[in-house]
């Protein structure tokens, strides 16, 4: 079964998505020879379980830090490029790369504002700032702006991330 197809999604239950993660999640762990088996399948069930985001909420979600919701809309050959810093292409290696930003994210208290979003077609952009604090004290506080291109089939096919730090 080809887990990119597009799925008749219903409905939304946290709890089961989160099961099936950790499930797949241990597959990844025991099995790596499995992995993309193991990444179609995990995917296939997540478009199944979840509800049709719009290109909208799909931005949001992966501005703010919520990826995973995302990764059901990710293009096969999705690019990310966060100017000045990293260039990431790929499917799995933007999954990868998210995960690592998500951990991150886990490690501080994170403080996400969306200030604009605009949207039209296949284009959403978004800007907004993020605070990070750890121990009561900010760590960092950022400004950015991502902007988002979907291909014809509601897939985010390049995210271009520009962040500028507060040097204060």
């Amino acid at each position: 079964m080809d887990c990119q197809g597009h799925c008749h999604r219903v409905g939304h239950d946290k709890d089961i998505l989160n099961k099936i993660r950790i499930y797949f999640g241990k597959c990844r762990t025991e099995n790596p020879s499995l992995g993309n088996v193991v990444n179609c399948w995990e995917t296939f069930l997540i478009k199944k379980m979840s509800k049709i985001m719009t290109k909208k909420e799909i931005a949001e979600a992966f501005s703010t830090g919520d990826f995973e919701l995302t990764f059901p809309y990710l293009a096969d050959n999705v690019q990310w490029t966060v100017i000045g810093d990293n260039f990431t292409e790929g499917r799995q290696a933007v999954i990868e790369q998210c995960r690592q930003v998500a951990s991150y994210f886990k490690s501080v208290t994170t403080n996400f504002k969306t200030l604009n979003v605009i949207s039209d077609k296949n284009c959403v952009a978004i800007n907004g700032t993020a605070e990070f604090i750890r121990d009561g004290k900010r760590v960092s506080f950022v400004s950015a702006c991502d902007v988002y291109e979907f291909n014809d089939n509601n897939e985010l096919q390049t995210i271009t991330s520009y962040c500028i730090t507060d040097k204060n």
